[in-house]
């Protein structure tokens, strides 16, 4: 008689469905934070100390909402970080993922929606995603994150980071309206040791079914 041995494969994460690990896209302030003011073609790093909900830490899709207060169409060039914080202090340090300068991102009146694919980025549940800007090309006008309030998944304190031309990171907050929150969405598929144990569970469970069976 064939004896059936189960086979354990670590099934890549991209198999698995995704789960949105952290959203705030869906109660909208009315107003946003000007990242890039009329007079500015390069901006400050500023991004969003945020809590992450579910289970799924390796991040594959970050999106975010900014808004244009201007007429003109142009482009800009983004670029997004993910940063550690200091365990004592809790302000922003290293950079764990550095997205590099994403070019000629489109810009159009009102509400501009950006989607930027992760290269599955392990994160820790506490963090800062960071955005910049540069070489703004064509519009005018007033140009940054639209400010959301509460979150629907995850949590996210009334305040924002901001570091200006390699200044030291300071927090912003208005005390109330609007609530200096971000709009953004982070998308997660489980970790590659999650996934291989997963598998292993269905291998002895299927090994188990064959035992019945015989």
């Amino acid at each position: 008689m064939k004896r059936w041995l189960p086979i354990l494969v670590c099934i890549p994460s991209v198999a698995f469905a995704q789960q949105v690990v952290y959203d705030n896209t869906t109660n909208s302030l009315g107003t946003n934070m000007p990242l890039l003011p009329e007079w500015r073609d390069d901006s400050a790093e500023a991004g969003d100390d945020i809590w992450l909900g579910g289970t799924q830490r390796e991040i594959v899709e970050l999106k975010l909402l900014f808004f244009y207060r201007g007429t003109e169409p142009g482009t800009i060039d983004l670029q997004v970080r993910f940063r550690n914080l200091d365990e004592l202090s809790q302000i922003p340090v290293d950079a764990f993922y550095d997205s590099d300068v994403i070019p000629d991102v489109p810009t159009i009146a009102g509400m501009n929606e950006y989607t930027f694919a992760i290269p599955n980025i392990v994160v820790p549940d506490h963090f800062v995603w960071t955005v910049q800007a540069y070489n703004r090309q064509g519009s005018v006008g007033e140009l940054g994150p639209a400010y959301y309030n509460p979150a629907t998944i995850g949590f996210s304190d009334d305040f924002f980071w901001l570091s200006d031309m390699g200044s030291e990171w300071t927090p912003y907050s208005w005390g109330g309206q609007p609530y200096a929150n971000f709009a953004a969405q982070l998308t997660a598929v489980p970790e590659p040791g999650t996934l291989c144990v997963l598998a292993l569970g269905v291998a002895v469970m299927a090994r188990r079914h064959r035992r019945r069976e015989q």
